[in-house]
């Protein structure tokens, strides 16, 4: 994979992955891209992870790569990102296996469902945590906006189990 430096907005320094830096480049279309050795051996780093969002890039990473993955960000990035949670086990099988995949992000307040397909979004749907107020729904992909409706009620219903 090559990227042009006229593609990319920034990169930063996000954790370290058996003891070299794990970095996550942001392109200008918004794509996030996060890059390092997997291996102590790697001479040269490789992506490891890639997603519309930094927090489910992140996400993906521990979720892969566990406790071998360390994150070096300040608390305020932490908390600009999010908690991330995946709701995989909600996304019905038939779906699972097209590569769709669903997350929650909760910060100051708001809740935002993210639908994946590939890692790349393909609806959002935006919420006061505290009501389950809908303010924001944006489905890319029209055909399947009354299949990503349901999701979006379980993983409310869901939440709401939680807190």
């Amino acid at each position: 994979m090559e990227i042009d430096a006229k593609e990319i907005d920034s990169i930063k320094t996000v954790g370290s992955l058996n003891d070299q830096e794990v970095k996550l480049i942001r392109l200008k279309g918004g794509f996030h891209i996060a890059v390092g050795r997997q291996n102590k051996k790697d001479k040269n780093s490789k992506p490891i992870s890639a997603g519309s969002h930094p927090g489910i890039v992140l996400h993906q990473i521990e979720k892969e790569f566990g406790k071998e993955f360390e994150r070096s960000m300040a608390k305020s990035e932490i908390e600009d990102i999010g908690n991330i949670t995946s709701l995989s086990f909600l996304v019905p099988k038939e779906y699972e296996s097209k590569g769709y995949d669903l997350f929650s992000i909760q910060k100051n307040g708001m809740t935002e469902i993210v639908i994946t397909k590939q890692n790349f979004d393909v609806a959002n749907f935006s919420y006061y945590s505290n009501t389950e107020k809908l303010i924001k729904a944006e489905c890319k992909d029209k055909d399947m906006a009354n299949s990503f409706a349901n999701w979006v009620a379980m993983a409310i219903k869901q939440h709401g189990k939680r807190d």
